[in-house]
């Protein structure tokens, strides 16, 4: 039987995702799932590219196949027996990682398998494959968000930053929540306006982890000279908007900084 095809668009997902009510007893699916994708196109690789702050030593970034990859997770929660509210859900962890050559005019299948971590994260697994071979693997954890109406979280005390020039440092404007929405398709509404990101309990808005990976990416692909097979980042705290980041360390071991202390943590290669 051939899997079916990938949505095309994240954005009839979010909305779904906003009318979708959590079953009450339900669990996390654990079967395996498979998704047909066509080929990256060249304007989506541009853009990404653009918007993110890459160079010409990186073809195709290793956090562009979020944006499909996203899909398939969206999908897989949108399924009835799903235990857990989607808007609002955060971003903990991530890690990409290419196996072999991507061929950017070949399409790919992705398979996703889920599982419980804790007693509420869900640890999302993924392969992503072409003619049969596999390419690139993703592992995604997140968090179920907090009850709407809560009251905000506390803003935890700064830290500050090691001592020295940062390896890179970006400005985060009020609407860049937005910018990486159109862009990405994930309209999360933590990420978009601070009314709804106070729904959530947050104080303000925060940028997408995706966002803070794949700038981390671009600033270590350009300091090496040469594009990362494996880039991973935990997300320690969010980066509020508006906003900067400071990015310290290197490829094997690196930290970003916003005014509100240590923000993530990772390690590439």
């Amino acid at each position: 039987m051939n899997a079916p095809a990938l949505p095309r668009h994240a954005w009839w997902l979010m909305l779904r995702a906003g009318l979708s009510r959590p079953r009450a007893g339900g669990a996390v699916p654990e079967a395996p799932a498979h998704w047909q994708a066509p080929a990256l196109s060249a304007r989506e690789r541009s853009a990404f590219k653009a918007h993110l702050g890459f160079g010409p030593e990186t073809e195709v970034p290793l956090s562009l196949h979020y944006l499909a990859l996203q899909r398939a997770q969206l999908e897989w929660m949108l399924r009835p027996a799903f235990p857990f509210r989607l808007l609002g859900m955060v971003h903990m962890a991530q890690s990409l990682t290419r196996l072999a050559p991507w061929e950017v005019q070949a399409p790919f299948e992705i398979g996703l398998q889920a599982a419980l971590e804790g007693k509420r994260n869900v640890r999302l697994e993924a392969e992503l494959r072409q003619a049969g071979r596999p390419v690139l693997r993703a592992s995604s954890l997140y968090r179920p968000p907090r009850d709407p109406g809560a009251r905000p979280l506390r803003e935890r005390a700064a830290e500050p930053p090691p001592e020295g020039a940062p390896l890179a440092e970006w400005t985060l404007p009020a609407h860049a929540g937005r910018a990486y929405a159109r862009l990405s398709g994930d309209a999360n509404p933590i990420h978009l306006w601070p009314w709804t990101a106070r729904y959530f309990g947050l104080p303000r808005p925060i940028v997408h982890g995706m966002h803070t990976l794949a700038r981390c990416e671009a600033e270590l692909a350009r300091a090496r000279g040469e594009a990362l097979s494996h880039i991973e980042l935990q997300f320690l705290r969010p980066i509020a908007l508006p906003g900067a980041a400071r990015l310290h360390g290197d490829a094997a071991g690196f930290e970003v900084f916003s005014a509100a202390g240590r923000c993530a943590t990772g390690s590439a290669r």
